[in-house]
């Protein structure tokens, strides 16, 4: 088996290296945008873990396999021996005298399962202090460390690892992403991390809702363990992405009169009261009180009768 190294973290004096502060050597740019990002997942809410985040994946061309943890150096420290906890003591804390916390990984060629219970944190630990030890105290800024892949058999698991009892179905799917509510489960660990499928990742103890909604823009398929306050939040996202068009905004809208519109806000009011509709069309005017030629002509015709009427009898 054919691994190499990848380690997210800072040193006493310089912050994180965002192109990883040790990495395999001749990794091209795709291939560390993938461990960024799936990093980052890992680390995320780094203050909420109880006892460390696993990280399980594969690219999508199947050619890297990426399996490591991330936690605070103190707890990694814990689970290690005697004589490596004496050499810890320096790494755990920063200038500022601030806990200090990383991802530490493999990454691995050509493999499709692996016993997982082989990368303990005081393996991955063991890593981390050869690769940070020489310059855990430089004042200089660094390079990214990187380190060849070489052999090593210890880690290979001719047979998978079988859970103790049979997995479950997800407890959500949304979009890519298939989420169990659950902090941590041996079994679904060592479920996903004996078939390595390509451009999958697997993480557990995820407590971020923003870096589980950033996840599906990807192309990978996600499988996370989540408490439940962040399934029932994903649950509520699901939910309203069902839900019909409402369009009741726009009808609402629609009835609504129009401020400028000030003729026609009295139309309607007068219109509901049977009221004579009043606009600057009929509002009364000289002109408009003038009669008509003709009716004139009739009122004058119907006068001269009358006078004339009147004058017959009088000479009768």
């Amino acid at each position: 088996m054919e691994i190499s190294y990848l380690i997210h973290t800072r040193t006493f004096s310089f912050d994180f290296n965002p192109n990883f502060m040790v990495r395999p050597k001749d990794w091209q740019p795709e291939h560390i945008l993938w461990a960024r990002r799936n990093v980052l997942l890992a680390t995320s809410s780094i203050d909420t873990l109880v006892d460390g985040r696993y990280l399980i994946g594969t690219t999508p061309k199947g050619d890297y396999k990426i399996i490591g943890i991330a936690d605070y150096l103190s707890n990694f420290v814990k689970h290690c021996n005697q004589d490596i906890k004496k050499q810890a003591s320096k790494f755990l804390k920063d200038t500022h005298n601030r806990r200090t916390y990383a991802f530490i990984g493999i990454i691995i060629k050509g493999i499709e399962a692996i016993n997982i219970t082989n990368i303990t944190k005081e393996f991955l630990f063991s890593i981390y202090m050869k690769q940070l030890d020489p310059i855990w105290y430089t004042n200089t800024n660094l390079n990214t460390i990187e380190i060849p892949f070489h052999n090593i058999d210890n880690l290979l698991s001719l047979n998978s690892l079988n859970p103790s009892q049979a997995i479950s179905l997800p407890t959500l799917t949304l979009k890519n992403t298939k989420l169990y509510n659950q902090q941590f489960n041996p079994d679904l660990l060592h479920t996903y991390a004996s078939s390595l499928k390509n451009n999958f990742v697997f993480s557990t103890d995820i407590t971020s809702l923003k870096q589980i909604e950033k996840l599906f823009d990807y192309d990978s398929t996600y499988i996370l363990s989540a408490p439940n306050n962040i399934i029932s939040k994903l649950e509520d996202i699901l939910l309203n992405e069902n839900k019909p068009l409402d369009y009741s905004a726009e009808t609402l809208k629609t009835d609504l009169p129009n401020p400028n519109n000030i003729s026609g806000q009295i139309k309607s009011e007068r219109e509901k009261k049977n009221l004579p509709i009043i606009t600057t069309k009929n509002l009364p005017s000289i002109q408009k009180t003038l009669l008509p030629p003709t009716l004139i002509a009739v009122g004058l015709g119907s006068a001269i009768l009358t006078a004339l009427a009147t004058i017959i009898s009088l000479l009768i």
